[in-house]
């Protein structure tokens, strides 16, 4: 590229979303997009969460929203002037998967980053991702060909409903117990083909209200975080801040799907 960058760097496509390339790079990088098998999963991910983004940004559930329709969207909840780039980024995501995307980049675009504390729990989870994830033997206690069992056991100690997150190249490992502040933990790992792996972090009982997706980032390790109904979780791994969002949100549209089925019966 112009840039001297990789077209294949997913910290460029971070770049691009946040509206911090030139003209000529955002053309480069949309013209990546229209090729790049990995960057379109990347955006399509996001497109698992249509409806909720649909409800929470007032997008019309039951309509063929169009280019023009997007960006009128975009441009009507913006209180300033919208980056350029970032519009480009929502009309391009539209063509891509939909209405949705086009309703993850205007957030993006339109509301400022909060300041807060990181819960204690996000440094447990991080921390329990550093220390399990390299093991090769002893990963987890319970293994992915017992997830009938792992599921039940994990539901009954932490008192909550433990699911199975679904992303495309993921696959479950396990999972194991965990104390956190000596309230049980539920941690499932997962892995990719390339063998990086990733942690999905469960913990009920917490006091802290629902909140949306948020960012941590470590030496490291990067997690992204939520709460929602009395129960914390984070997605822990060493993905650069774009992959780990969207994989993150992946999980998180997976869950919620899931939320819907019974909960395991059996051990």
């Amino acid at each position: 590229m112009t840039s001297g960058r990789p077209l294949q760097d997913d910290v460029y496509l971070h770049a691009y979303v946040d509206g911090e390339l030139s003209d000529v790079e955002v053309r480069e990088v949309e013209a990546r997009l229209q090729t790049d098998a990995k960057a379109r999963v990347l955006v399509a991910s996001l497109a698992a969460q249509r409806n909720a983004l649909q409800a929470k940004f007032g997008l019309p559930t039951n309509c063929d929203v169009t280019k023009q329709m997007a960006a009128r969207v975009l441009e009507a909840r913006s209180p300033v002037k919208t980056r350029s780039a970032v519009v480009r980024a929502a009309v391009l995501a539209l063509a891509i998967t939909g209405s949705a995307a086009a309703g993850y980049f205007a957030r993006e675009a339109t509301e400022p980053a909060a300041v807060f504390a990181d819960p204690a729990f996000v440094t447990a989870a991080v921390g329990a991702h550093a220390v399990y994830a390299p093991e090769l033997r002893h990963a987890v206690e319970v293994a992915a060909s017992d997830e009938r069992h792992l599921v039940y056991w994990l539901s009954k100690r932490i008192e909550s409903p433990v699911r199975i997150a679904k992303a495309p190249g993921w696959s479950l490992v396990g999972g194991r117990l965990l104390a956190d502040a000596n309230v049980p933990a539920a941690q499932l790992m997962y892995e990719d083909a390339n063998g990086r792996r990733v942690t999905i972090f469960q913990r009920a009982k917490t006091s802290h209200a629902d909140q949306s997706l948020r960012f941590v980032a470590g030496d490291s390790v990067r997690a992204f975080y939520w709460v929602e109904g009395g129960v914390a979780f984070v997605v822990s791994g060493p993905l650069e801040k774009f992959e780990l969002k969207a994989l993150a949100q992946a999980f998180n549209a997976s869950l919620s799907a899931a939320a819907a089925a019974p909960p395991a019966t059996g051990q």
